[in-house]
């Protein structure tokens, strides 16, 4: 019990780490950077069906590669240092995934509490008497918010968490295993 505790920890403090990490770098526009020097892109115009497709624009795909791979060299450390500690490369597996779990529910947590953030104001001038006539608009909104919402939850959670914790969490095991401190006893 105690050692699935410590990997549990260690996992969110990992966890922790890469959320302030990606956190940093879309603060100091990192992001808007990729967007801004797409290879691919183009602005999105303001169809319903861009909107429910937007994230998946060349430019944010890029963003999210270097989220994946951020995050990944993260749970390969700690996969490494389970597995090399414990001799055993599922402890690394189990260690990266914990950590792409807490990093999803982090990052999930908090892009609910931002889309309300900007979301409740929003919607309360969108009620508002020079809103009357303009209920495409209202519904223009909040589909947007919806969809960004959905997309980034879903990003975080399944590639960003899930996919780069399970995959670099056992590459981390692997390699961890081979420089084992301590022998599996069978």
């Amino acid at each position: 019990m105690r050692k699935g505790t410590n990997i549990r920890w260690q996992s969110f403090v990992a966890a922790c780490i890469v959320f302030v990490i990606l956190e940093m770098l879309s603060f100091v526009g990192l992001d808007k950077a990729f967007t801004a020097l797409s290879v691919f892109g183009g602005a999105p115009n303001n169809s319903l069906g861009t909107v429910m497709v937007m994230f998946f624009q060349p430019s944010h795909l890029e963003w999210l590669i270097l989220q994946m791979l951020i995050a990944g060299i993260v749970y390969f450390v700690v996969g490494w240092l389970a597995a090399r500690r414990s001799g055993d490369k599922q402890i690394g597996l189990s260690t990266g995934l914990w950590a792409g779990i807490f990093f999803g529910i982090i990052s999930t947590i908090v892009s609910i509490g931002q889309s309300l953030w900007t979301f409740i104001p929003m919607l309360s001038w969108l009620s508002g008497p020079q809103m009357s006539n303009a209920a495409d608009l209202r519904s223009f909104y909040i589909t947007f918010e919806l969809a960004l919402l959905v997309s980034n939850i879903l990003a975080s959670f399944l590639l960003v968490g899930l996919l780069a914790g399970a995959g670099a969490g056992l590459l981390g095991g692997i390699v961890g295993l081979r420089f084992a401190l301590s022998s599996k006893t069978s």
